[in-house]
C-alpha cells in the first residue's frame, strides 16, 4: 500500500490526465471511479465521477483529500487502478 501511495502523490498534479479505479472488492459498491483534474482560481483540484447504475455522482477534492481517498478506496473497497499521467500510462 505505500507504494501505491508514493505512485498516487507523485502524479497529483496538472500532468496528471485521469485515474480509474474500478473491479469492486464486494457488491453494493457501485462502479468505477474516474478521477480527472481541474484548475480553480489557480489551484488544482480533483473532481471524481463515481458511477452507480445509471447514475453518475460527483465530488471534488483538494490534492490532500485526492490522496487520501484514492488509498483509502484502494485499501478498503476496489482492486484495480490505472493511472495516465503525462506520456505513461
Amino acid at each position: 500500500m505505500e507504494r501505491l501511495r508514493e505512485i498516487a502523490d507523485s502524479c497529483l498534479d496538472e500532468e496528471l490526465i485521469r485515474v480509474i479505479i474500478s473491479n469492486p472488492r464486494r457488491a453494493g459498491l457501485g462502479g468505477k471511479i474516474e478521477i480527472r483534474p481541474y484548475e480553480k482560481k489557480g489551484m488544482i483540484f480533483f473532481q471524481f465521477s463515481r458511477y452507480e447504475n445509471n447514475q453518475v455522482f460527483h465530488e471534488n477534492r483538494d490534492r490532500d483529500e485526492a490522496l487520501a481517498e484514492i488509498c483509502g478506496r484502494m485499501r478498503d473497497d476496489y482492486k484495480q487502478i490505472e493511472i495516465w499521467h503525462g506520456g505513461k500510462e
